[in-house]
């Protein structure tokens, strides 16, 4: 049985948690928050998202539940530690935990910084651990479909395509922190991050990437990437942000080019679990 301790009972933990629930010989044993303190007794019930449930009165009968990190990292009980931290937090917690011996999943993106980005990969090399970063796509069915068929070549060669991830301005968030650079990073690094680790998964990593699009503040708010490539063939391009207009869900598409076939998907997440 795998013991997993959530750190961070905000929209992600909760989704988390509730993935944790369906899957066989994984339990959650423990919960960390330090802000919403009443999370800690159960009462999720002001936690919203763009997708999956709204929060409700939680049962957690049998789960130790910590206000300072330092407390959970000594549990024992604890093999694994998913962080569920707003991105400019996800550094620190993620050494720390670590340090303390423990396996770590953390959420997009790794860090709003490349240098503690590398400093959190040093970490769990130092320490033997496992850090793994939550990039879903590929685990995707429908993105796994594409992925597939460009490696073993049934549609011929694969000639670039379009990605686009777009949702209605999330006003259920701290938008202050949402667009802060310092904080979240805004739809680049909270949206975008997913298109372009599949894109670098499905195509390599590219020689150049050219962006344009308009900002809030300092963080782009809308934009289009082009992922220049040495093959002058593969054209690819990614479509992000955030729209003012709330009656936009949140939707995420591709359109894949191949020599003998093109793929177009347009998904919008499960308003239960949220995987399409």
């Amino acid at each position: 049985m795998l013991k997993v301790g959530i750190v961070g009972i905000g929209f992600m933990g909760m989704i988390h948690y509730l993935a944790y629930q369906r899957i066989e010989n994984v339990k959650v044993v423990a919960l960390c928050e330090s802000f919403f303190k009443e999370r800690l007794s159960g009462d999720w019930t002001k936690i919203k998202g763009n997708f999956g449930p709204q929060g409700t009165q939680m049962d957690l009968t049998g789960v130790a539940t910590y206000e300072k990190l330092d407390d959970m990292l000594a549990d024992p009980n604890v093999d694994v530690v998913d962080i569920c931290l707003p991105p400019a937090a996800h550094a620190a917690n993620t050494i720390a935990a670590l340090n303390a011996g423990k396996n770590v999943f953390c959420e997009k993106p790794i860090s709003l910084k490349a240098e503690e980005g590398v400093a959190m990969v040093e970490a769990a090399k130092k320490n033997g651990k496992l850090l793994m970063i939550g990039h879903v796509l590929p685990f995707f069915d429908a993105f796994n479909y594409i992925y597939q068929a460009k490696i073993d070549g049934r549609f011929g060669k694969c000639l670039g395509g379009q990605f686009t991830r777009v949702i209605s301005d999330p006003v259920w968030l701290n938008l202050d922190k949402f667009y802060s650079m310092e904080g979240s990073g805004g739809p680049m690094l909270d949206l975008h991050v997913h298109d372009a680790h599949f894109i670098r998964t499905m195509f390599g990593m590219p020689k150049a990437v050219r962006t344009q699009g308009r900002l809030r503040g300092e963080a782009p708010q809308y934009f289009n990437s082009q992922f220049i490539y040495n093959d002058s063939d593969l054209v690819v391009t990614a479509t992000s942000g955030c729209i003012l207009q709330q009656g936009r869900p949140f939707t995420f598409s591709y359109e894949v080019h191949f020599e003998k076939a093109t793929i177009y998907r347009l998904l919008q997440p499960s308003p239960r679990h949220g995987s399409p």
